[in-house]
């Protein structure tokens, strides 16, 4: 039988936390491509693994070198420390890069309270989304996985930091993910949270995973 292949080993050599020096996050699952290949995962899946992921637009956003109509988080604010920092972790995971100097889509970046404690950083996408191709599709829900539980089973936890950042964008749409924070003008480099496909990209990237685990 095939091993069980979760995130830790399709990502091995990435300890996914707040250490400078550590790997960037983005682009580790692709470091594992043989291991894709390994448990069938399918060509749209490695495609992205290999070259990132396309934005689908019904329709072209139009582009410029301003951000969509927002108020500003005071400079002497706490959110605005909050997201220098992170603006800076983002960097540092390899998540984000600068913009070159061409036209792009502008978002506003915040930041929302985590759950867990601490803050997340998110574009705020929804007038990007309103040009976003809409296709439906299922997710797991609780339901699904009751069904799928059989009697003697084991169960595990895990708790996956910075998914999303692991799927890396095609370098064609990363001009539609852009901010511009104290002058300075980025894009996200991978996956983020906001753009209304990301649920739907990231659980069919699991897909395979999963796949495998039912197997056993």
């Amino acid at each position: 039988m095939l091993p069980i292949l979760g995130l830790k080993h399709l990502c091995t050599g990435t300890h996914l936390d707040r250490l400078p020096t550590q790997l960037p996050v983005r682009g580790c699952l692709a470091r594992k491509l043989d291991e894709w290949i390994a448990i069938g995962a399918e060509a749209w899946v490695l495609t992205i693994l290999n070259e990132g992921y396309k934005v689908p637009f019904a329709t072209r956003p139009p582009v410029t070198f301003k951000t969509v109509g927002f108020q500003s988080y005071s400079l002497t604010s706490e959110k605005s420390k909050v997201l220098d920092s992170e603006v800076q972790l983002l960097l540092a995971k390899g998540a984000i890069e600068e913009a070159p100097a061409t036209p792009g889509f502008y978002s506003h970046l915040f930041v929302v309270t985590k759950a867990t404690g601490g803050f997340r950083p998110v574009p705020d996408l929804s007038s990007l989304n309103r040009y976003v191709t809409i296709t439906q599709f299922r997710m797991d829900t609780v339901r699904t996985v009751m069904f799928a539980i059989c009697s003697h089973d084991w169960m595990t936890a895990i708790d996956l930091e910075d998914t999303y950042f692991q799927i890396p964008i095609h370098p064609d749409s990363r001009k539609f993910l852009r901010f511009i924070w104290k002058g300075h003008h980025f894009q996200f480099k991978a996956l983020c949270f906001g753009l209304l496909m990301a649920p739907q990209v990231f659980t069919r990237m699991m897909g395979p995973v999963s796949a495998v685990s039912h197997r056993q």
